[in-house]
This record gives structure tokens, C-alpha cells and sequence, in this order.
């Protein structure tokens, strides 16, 4: 969220900024991501000239003014301000755009959120060399991925502690089913259903959706016996 408020003076501007002070900005973001570490969709020089190439670009200067003044810029200012000014704020658009569209759903469960997310992820690849502000945008869907792995091992907890007490109210018996509990359950968060569940010979399987597909190494089965 930082870019917005660096780039106020920028969007403010009732003048247009030297090019010495766009280019000095751009050399500000190369730094910041040589330090992220991330992969690099531009060098300084090659983020520069396709900067200045687009700035010289008359067609390509008047789609940007477009978009910023539909974004809400006043006209006033943006139309004039130079071309190396307006190409660089409308990357900053750009890359303010992906965010929300990346990150607009994380508050969500995994199953409700992945289909956006994976579609906003795609459409970033399909974008990313446009700008290196772009960099800024870490592997979202992985980190939604990683959380959702933590509240399942939670989810599972919960029901095997709603499991030992039903088995302390009924004689050291089992459920026949999650749904025979009374206590409100956790479903799983990577599907929005009901765990899997079942009993057979006094011992209870207790299975989720594998949250790493593909590989076993999250893929967790529970085996529940009550102690006499």
C-alpha cells in the first residue's frame, strides 16, 4: 500500500515533473526490488527504455491520459503533465489494479477464494513483463495456501477434542457419524465441506481434502480409538 501514498506527489501534480525527477523514482524502484529478490521481468535499463519508448509513443500517451482521468485523476492536471509522467503513473495504475485484483478475496475461505485467486494470478502472468512494479505482487495464492493448511490442522484438532467428548457422554463410544455431534464442527477449508468420516471396528478415520495436490506430504489421515 506504500506506492499509493509515494506517488501522491506524483498524482497531485498540478505541473508536469521533470523527466530527471520520473527517471530518479524509477532508479528509487530498482533498488527496492533488487532487495525483494524476486525474479526480475526488467533491468533498470530495460524498465527505463520501455518507459521512454512508450512516452514517445503519441498513441500510447493518449490511452494512458485516458486511463488515468477514468481512474479519477483530474483532467486538469493529467493532461499536462509529459508523456514520461503519465506512462510511469499509468504502470502505478496498473500494478494497483492486479493488487485488488490478487488479493480482493484473501479474507475469504480457500474454497471460496481460490477460483478468484487463481484467475487473478493468471491474468498477472499474462501482464508482468508490462511493468517491474509487478514484482511487488508476492505469490499470493501460495501464502492463502500455506494459511489454510494451519486452520485445517486446527479443524482437525477441533473434531478430535469434539470426538473424546462425545466418547466421555456416551459410554466410550464413537459417533457413527460427525453429523450425530452436537457441537458445532469446522468444515474443511479447502473444500467447504463436511471432513470425511467414518468408523470401523471402534476406530474412527478422520480425512481431509490434501491441500498440496499432488504430493503426500500434507495429505494427513487420523485414526481415532477411544482408551478403555
Amino acid at each position: 500500500m506504500f506506492v499509493r501514498a509515494d506517488f501522491e506527489e506524483f498524482d497531485s501534480s498540478t505541473i508536469p515533473l521533470p523527466d530527471s525527477v520520473v527517471l530518479k523514482k524509477i532508479e528509487k524502484y530498482d533498488k527496492l526490488l533488487d532487495m525483494e529478490g524476486g525474479k526480475r521481468a526488467k533491468t533498470d535499463v530495460e524498465w527505463k527504455a520501455s518507459l521512454q519508448a512508450r512516452a514517445a509513443d503519441g498513441s500510447e500517451v493518449k490511452a494512458a491520459r485516458t486511463r488515468l482521468i477514468e481512474a479519477g485523476l483530474k483532467p486538469e492536471n493529467v493532461n499536462v503533465w509529459s508523456p514520461l509522467h503519465v506512462v510511469l503513473l499509468d504502470e502505478v495504475m496498473l500494478y494497483e489494479r492486479m493488487r485488488d485484483d490478487v488479493t480482493k478475496t484473501l479474507n475469504l475461505p480457500f474454497w471460496r477464494a481460490k477460483p478468484a485467486m487463481v484467475e487473478a494470478e493468471a491474468e498477472l502472468k499474462k501482464v508482468m513483463e508490462k511493468s517491474r512494479f509487478l514484482e511487488l505482487l508476492s505469490a499470493f495464492f501460495k501464502v492463502k495456501q500455506a494459511q489454510s493448511r494451519l486452520d485445517q490442522r486446527i479443524a482437525y484438532l477441533q473434531i478430535m477434542e469434539a470426538l473424546r467428548l462425545h466418547a466421555l457422554l456416551n459410554g466410550g463410544s464413537l459417533p457413527a457419524s460427525l453429523s450425530d455431534m452436537k457441537l458445532p464442527l469446522p468444515v474443511d477449508p479447502f473444500t467447504g465441506k463436511p471432513f470425511q468420516y467414518s468408523v470401523k471396528d471402534g476406530v474412527a478415520t478422520l480425512h481431509g481434502e490434501n491441500p498440496l495436490p499432488g504430493s503426500d506430504r500434507m495429505n494427513r489421515f487420523y485414526e481415532v480409538r477411544i482408551k478403555e
